[in-house]
């Protein structure tokens, strides 16, 4: 089992996964389906999670070392967590419109700009989770704007920042440029590369963005059956008819052997939201559970 929640104002929260979970990449889907929904931004620890949220098109602006207090060192669960100290990353989705974000997930485009965790601009403040959540939001209003339509989100929050890092970025450019020059050939590489993609690949990649999209589209149906019946728009009996609807479509699905995890995802999704509503149709009628005793 996996999922996530957006909040009202596109706050990715609570993103989980069961490590038995078969599905490969699982992390990677949700991040798309909840970009895709509506979510903006996100903060997570650790460098293993802002390599995979950034796969997923999300830019790191803002970073705050682990604080302790939040992690009582007399709860055994905080004890890994204590023991590694990762760091706060807090990361804004990159200024794409809708087509370049499809683009850009399928052919690896993120996952080929990697930003280094270290690199991450470090915020050491008395209230250092507050400040970085404060620059993050800040960052998140800019990418609004038309007249920075054309700027990736990491120049916008460069553009931010005081001008101390500003400085100390532009003293270390020359070193940088020279460093990068020489290979300049090599940069051109995956270029030619991609030219020479088959149609084959080209016809699986297509296929891979539409079935990532009805998984999409069936994931959010499932949760508006599942909304609809705890905010009392339809009966228990109408949200089972639309969830058999839902697994009969699911069951139909001709995905590739390599994308039959996408349908276990989809029919686990839809368990767990027919657990949910029969769940809230016992607290609704208590008189069912006592019929059954």
């Amino acid at each position: 089992m996996a999922g996530f929640a957006i909040t009202k104002d596109g706050n990715i929260v609570g993103v989980f996964s069961n490590p038995k979970n078969p599905i490969r990449g699982i992390l990677n889907d949700m991040i798309f389906i909840a970009h895709m929904m509506g979510g903006n931004r996100m903060d997570c620890f650790g460098k293993f999670l802002l390599r995979g949220y950034r796969n997923c098109g999300f830019t790191p602006v803002a970073r705050t070392t682990f604080a302790e207090e939040y992690y009582p060192a007399d709860n055994p669960a905080n004890s890994t967590i204590r023991k590694e100290k990762p760091d706060v990353f807090f990361l804004v989705k990159d200024n794409d419109n809708n087509a370049t974000y499809l683009n850009k997930v399928e052919n690896d485009i993120y996952a080929n700009d990697a930003i280094e965790a270290e690199s991450v601009p470090l915020i050491d403040s008395e209230d250092s989770y507050s400040d970085a959540l404060a620059f993050q939001g800040q960052v998140l209003k800019e990418t609004r704007k038309k007249s920075n339509a054309n700027k990736s989100t990491k120049e916008i929050a460069d553009s931010l920042r005081p001008k101390e890092e500003t400085v100390t970025e532009t003293q270390e450019t020359p070193v940088q440029s020279s460093a990068v020059e020489q290979p300049v050939a090599t940069k051109s590489e995956p270029v030619v590369a991609e030219n020479e993609t088959t149609e084959n690949e080209k016809n699986n990649k297509e296929q891979v963005r539409k079935i990532m999209e009805k998984q999409m589209l069936l994931n959010r149906e499932i949760d508006d059956i599942k909304g609809d019946h705890a905010d009392g728009k339809i009966s228990y009996e109408e949200a089972l008819n639309k969830f058999d609807e839902v697994e009969k479509e699911i069951n139909s699905l001709q995905f590739p052997e390599s994308e039959q995890g996408r349908i276990s995802n989809l029919l686990d999704n839809l368990k767990f939201a027919r657990d949910i509503a029969e769940s809230d149709n016992r607290r609704l009628h208590p008189e069912i559970e006592q019929a059954e005793k």
